[in-house]
C-alpha cells in the first residue's frame, strides 16, 4: 500500500481505493469511464476496467507496487511505489494513459462468457485441464471440458474447438479465472470484469445471443459459426 501525501493507507483500503479511482477518473482518455473496480484479496493491488464509450473498446488496468503473482494473467500494471504525492501520481497516470491501447470486446467474447455464466442452470460446469502449473505460456495447450450432472452419475464431455479457443483468448485478458475444487478439478468462471463487460455490452449483443444460444447442445458445447 502506498504512502500518499505523507499518509499511510495500509489501514484504510477503502479510502485508498476512492483516492486512486478519483485520480484515474481525472486523467482518463476522452469519453472513457470506469465500469469495474476491484481490490485484490491482499488489498495491495487495484484492478480497473475502463470503457471508451465512443469507440466501444475496453482496457483492463492493474495498479500496484509489485508484479502480478498470477501465472496465467499478467495485466498492464501501473506501479505506484515511486509516487508519494497526489500531483506526481496524477501526472504519472496521465502519461501512462497517453500510451495505452484499448481492446475490442467482440460478440464471440460475449457469447462465450454468457454461455459459461448460464451453464449452471443447465446442470453444466466447465473446467480446464492445464497439465501442470497454470501458466500464461501454457494457455494454448489447455484442454477445456464440461461436467453434466445427471441423476445417477455425471457425464464428462470436451468442449468444442472454437469455444475452447475463445476461452484461451479470454483467460489472459482477465475475463476468466478458475477455482480449485476439492477433487482438484479446476472449475472456470467469469470474473468481475467479465461480468461487467457482459452487462455493458448487453444492449449491443444480447438479442443475437438469445437467438443463437437456442441451438447450443449442452452435451457438446460449441460456438456459433463466425
Amino acid at each position: 500500500m502506498a504512502i500518499i501525501n505523507g499518509r499511510d493507507y495500509s489501514e484504510h483500503p477503502k479510502e485508498y481505493l476512492m483516492l486512486l479511482r478519483r485520480l484515474v477518473t481525472q486523467v482518463l482518455p476522452f469519453k472513457s469511464q470506469i465500469i469495474d473496480c476491484q481490490f485484490a484479496k491482499n488489498k495491495t493491488s487495484l484492478y480497473l476496467l475502463i470503457i471508451n464509450v465512443e469507440r466501444q473498446t475496453y482496457y483492463h488496468l492493474r495498479i500496484s507496487n509489485h508484479p502480478s503473482r498470477l501465472n496465467f494473467y499478467q495485466p498492464p500494471t501501473f506501479y505506484i511505489e515511486k509516487f508519494n504525492d497526489q500531483l506526481t501520481l496524477k501526472k504519472g497516470l496521465s502519461t501512462f494513459f497517453s500510451q495505452v491501447t484499448f481492446e475490442r470486446f467482440s460478440y464471440h467474447d460475449y457469447f462465450a462468457l454468457s454461455v459459461l455464466s448460464f451453464a449452471y442452470r443447465r446442470g453444466v460446469k466447465m473446467y480446464v485441464e492445464s497439465n501442470g502449473e497454470f501458466m500464461l505460456e501454457k494457455i494454448p495447450e489447455m484442454i477445456y471440458y464440461c461436467r453434466i450432472k445427471h441423476r445417477w452419475h455425471d457425464l464428462y464431455s470436451p468442449l468444442g474447438q472454437k469455444i475452447s479457443e475463445q476461452f484461451r483468448e479470454l483467460f489472459p485478458k482477465g475475463q476468466l479465472s478458475y477455482i480449485l475444487e476439492k477433487n482438484q478439478e479446476q472449475k472456470i468462471y467469469v470474473t468481475s470484469s467479465g461480468m461487467a463487460l457482459l452487462s455493458y455490452f448487453r444492449d449491443k449483443y444480447h438479442q443475437r445471443y438469445l437467438k443463437e444460444v437456442k441451438s447450443v447442445n449442452w452435451h457438446e458445447i460449441e460456438m456459433p459459426v463466425k
